[in-house]
């Protein structure tokens, strides 16, 4: 196409990509609704970071949160500075609300930004315009990335099948949340490493690849662990990349210091923020917060949680009230310690801290060591029954995995596909040693590491994706073997003529 031909199809491609996603938006409430399931929660308490967020935007100060009414709390610097400032007497204000803050993910609090520059108002400020940004600036990536690589034809497909993608659509146009983030976080990160993936002659500039994607992934994190795994496709392309090994070896190297150096950036940031609320609300008279919190989403909880779908029969069960009674009470035997529930199926602890926050389980030490425990031996002592319950996950992912469609708006196209299509592709890529298209299928992996690794009911299977990229690459094959089938045909004919008498 030459350069000015690949110019005008990427600019093209652009704004017929940004046309397709306003047809989403504005027929938003009549997409297909079946593949939106979750578990039954939005991954975020994101009508109590409301507030968090006004005290965050007018004073720069995090976490603070107000036992205020929404009219007596107005929108001006002025009014959220005076709530903040010391007068002797109690004022409502506060370090936690029930777990926001202590659950972790605490970056969640920019999302809320997109849609207060929107509004103007910090108070109904949700996720929803950066949802809608992150799905568009993802099939942006994705297509600017490989097309810039000589892949045009795969960029298409692929930003039409995860475009369309029914529960990445619900997610970011319908409903507010963060369980479709891994999808859009793989497709820019697909477009960013797309010329170490596709084999690009080695230059120095391809260090910024991970580089950038470090930060990435490392600020993903702040936000949700999930998005976060998509670490590992990048890590696999850098190793694997063109080159010596030591040219590999720094690149993945770059991959993880960009990623450490970031977390640590974030954690010193958010300790230094804390402090200075803490501070803050105690000196307000308020309810500074003094026990313990998560940086990030805690680990065994879920895990202990996700065996509910599968183990059962060692006493898994699926509900975090039914670890909590699980945990509680060896905690108190072990360790001597007297956490008392308030009921059977309390979230939280009669116990409380020095300033009276109801303590949180998850955020005991303790309690995440006796979950360990449990899970580890239990895998110990009968390795094949966790290797079932692997195999019968992964029965889900493939069965279970959102349909192959192609949406214009609210209308679709269901295209036949079995994503069991895709284990007799991968060894056929390996023998033939099609190592780009390899590594293509497997990126998108990690989107179903949360449904393989921790639960695989209530709609965790939803946000699978590698299928996908096997039916485009798919779709490559048949179109390049039908133009050249075509293209032969005609080299033969013009021979003909040629050669005819």
């Amino acid at each position: 196409m030459g350069r000015r031909g690949s110019t005008l199809f990427i600019a093209i491609g652009c704004i017929a990509i940004v046309g397709w996603h306003a047809l989403f938006l504005a027929e938003a409430q009549q997409l297909d609704p079946w593949y939106g399931a979750t578990p039954g929660f939005r991954g975020t308490y994101i009508n109590k970071m409301k507030r968090f967020f006004y005290f965050y935007h007018y004073t720069g100060k995090f976490p603070i949160t107000s036992s205020h009414s929404y009219l007596e709390l107005q929108e001006k610097p002025q009014a959220a500075q005076d709530l903040i400032t010391p007068r002797g007497f109690p004022n409502g204000l506060r370090n936690e609300d029930y777990a926001v803050i202590r659950k972790g993910d605490l970056g969640q609090i920019f999302l809320l930004y997109p849609d207060f520059w929107r509004s103007g108002r910090t108070l109904t400020a949700t996720p929803r315009t950066f949802n809608q940004g992150l799905a568009i600036v993802s099939s942006l990536v994705l297509f600017v990335g490989l097309s810039l690589a000589g892949h045009r034809l795969l960029a298409v497909f692929l930003v039409l099948l995860l475009g369309s993608h029914p529960f990445q659509l619900l997610h970011h146009y319908v409903l507010i949340n963060v369980w479709a983030y891994p999808i859009a976080v793989a497709s820019i990160a697909l477009g960013i490493s797309a010329p170490l993936l596709f084999g690009a002659r080695p230059r120095r500039l391809h260090f910024l690849i991970p580089l950038v994607l470090g930060i990435l992934f490392a600020t993903a994190y702040e936000v949700r662990t999930e998005p976060a795994l998509l670490i590992a496709s990048v890590a696999l392309v850098c190793l694997t990349a063109r080159g010596n090994w030591k040219r590999r070896t720094l690149l993945v190297g770059t991959l993880a210091v960009s990623f450490l150096a970031t977390s640590q950036l974030w954690a010193h940031y958010w300790n230094v923020k804390f402090e200075d609320a803490i501070a803050t609300v105690a000196a307000a008279g308020g309810r500074p917060l003094l026990s313990e919190r998560n940086p990030h989403h805690s680990f065994w909880h879920p895990i202990w949680f996700g065996l509910g779908d599968f183990g059962t029969d060692k006493f898994y069960e699926a509900h975090d009230w039914a670890a909590y009674a699980y945990a509680i009470p060896k905690v108190n035997a072990i360790y001597g310690t007297n956490y008392k529930r308030a009921s059977a199926r309390s979230y939280v602890l009669t116990n409380k801290d020095e300033t009276g926050y109801s303590l949180k389980p998850e955020t005991i030490p303790e309690y995440q060591l006796v979950l360990r425990e449990k899970v580890l031996t239990d895998i110990k002592n009968d390795p094949l029954w966790y290797l079932g319950i692997l195999l019968k996950r992964t029965n889900r992912i493939f069965n279970q995995a959102t349909p192959v469609r192609l949406g214009l708006g609210s209308r679709f196209i269901d295209i036949p596909f079995s994503t069991w299509l895709v284990l007799a592709m991968l060894p056929c890529l390996l023998l033939v040693r099609r190592w780009e298209q390899l590594k293509l299928l497997i990126f998108y992996a990690p989107t179903s590491l949360p449904a393989l690794l921790i639960f695989s009911f209530g709609g965790f299977t939803n946000p699978t994706a590698f299928h996908l990229v096997a039916f485009a690459l798919i779709s490559c094959w048949v179109v390049h073997a039908a133009t050249g089938l075509v293209t032969n045909r005609t080299h033969q004919r013009a021979l003909k003529q040629l050669t005819a008498p």
